[in-house]
């Protein structure tokens, strides 16, 4: 039996673009001498990512309804992810060489294979992924981090010490959307939130009226839905000739029989001439026949008596938790990732 030693190395590019046109991914931003993530695929799932994260920016810019100032957040949110990687490698190189260490080099009690799995999980999964702060997740931060995000892209946002999270406490700001189980309000078919975020570059905006049948919440949602239907709105300004970049979408948590679908304002149910309603747009937390579901709102952390609007960029990441009322807030979310359909 042969034997040799091994110096594991770990280097990672500076900046993961030049100038908007010239980016880097995958293997030329990164490497690591080490056997022990690739057998699970990270380096090709992070690979993956990163090409996607940096695709329906790229698509969104040529197509012409993007800034183009949202290619920077490339090398701003998966920069992260890659040290994020490295890191992720040297814990684990460090675990499995020493398999018999009954402590830890800092001297506390080495944790069990199934612990420190355990513990790696939620970023080998990538569900632990969290963007921002940036243009398209204006997440909170110190006034030091919104310094240099607003130096690094010449661009700021307003800032008023919140941003929404605590409307939405179980759907953390640039994480990817929370899938949970609702009916569709017309067919009562059972629909995961994750179903209506198809891979399309689409934006969507999600509605979470909470209890419609609360005494001047139908009035809110009323106005709410004049407000969308105005052709300066950020759901038609934007619209292009044959393909909308924002998708709308509601989740009610009244069951279906409390509340007609077409008691709602026609811009959450619109009409197509050779169509007629759209019956694909409201939906309901609300228990299906199987017994299960019911319980969106509480799942995702949703007061049902407030209810909150959540915006989902093209990748399911959420950019955006805004107030019901504050339909301005949102108009001007989408201003600084938007530009005016010609």
């Amino acid at each position: 039996m042969a034997e040799s030693v091994v110096q594991v190395g770990q280097r990672i590019a500076d900046d993961f673009g030049v100038d908007n046109r010239v980016f880097l991914a995958g293997d030329a931003i990164r490497a690591y001498l080490l056997a022990t993530l690739r057998p699970v695929g990270q380096g090709m799932n992070v690979s993956f990512q990163e090409t996607y994260n940096l695709g329906w920016k790229v698509c969104s810019v040529i197509k012409g309804f993007a800034c183009p100032d949202i290619l920077n957040t490339y090398n701003n949110e998966r920069r992260t992810v890659a040290l994020s990687l490295l890191e992720a490698d040297r814990l684990t190189t460090r675990y499995y060489s020493h398999p018999k260490a009954a402590e830890t080099s800092k001297g506390l009690p080495r944790e069990s294979l199934q612990t420190f799995r355990n513990r790696m999980y939620a970023f080998l999964s990538g569900v632990s992924v969290t963007y921002g702060p940036n243009i398209l997740v204006p997440r909170r931060t110190t006034k030091q981090a919104e310094a240099a995000f607003q130096d690094d892209i010449g661009l700021s946002y307003r800032h008023d010490g919140s941003d929404g999270q605590e409307l939405a406490r179980r759907v953390p700001l640039g994480q990817r959307m929370p899938s949970t189980r609702v009916l569709n309000h017309a067919s009562a078919r059972p629909t995961h939130i994750a179903e209506l975020l198809p891979s399309t570059g689409q934006w969507r905006i999600l509605i979470f009226p909470g209890d419609a049948l609360m005494p001047g919440r139908m009035d809110q949602i009323t106005k709410l839905g004049q407000t969308l239907a105005q052709q300066d709105s950020c759901l038609r300004r934007y619209c292009m000739p044959s393909w909308n970049p924002i998708e709308l979408y509601v989740i009610l948590c009244n069951r279906r029989d409390e509340l007609p679908l077409l008691k709602l304002p026609d811009v959450f149910h619109p009409w197509d001439e050779e169509l007629g309603w759209d019956y694909g747009r409201v939906f309901a937390d609300e228990r299906s026949f199987a017994g299960d579901g019911g319980d969106a709102y509480e799942k995702l952390g949703i007061d049902r008596s407030i209810g909150c609007i959540i915006c989902c960029r093209p990748d399911q990441h959420v950019g955006y938790i805004g107030a019901l009322e504050d339909a301005v807030a949102l108009d001007e979310y989408f201003g600084r990732v938007f530009r005016k359909a010609q």
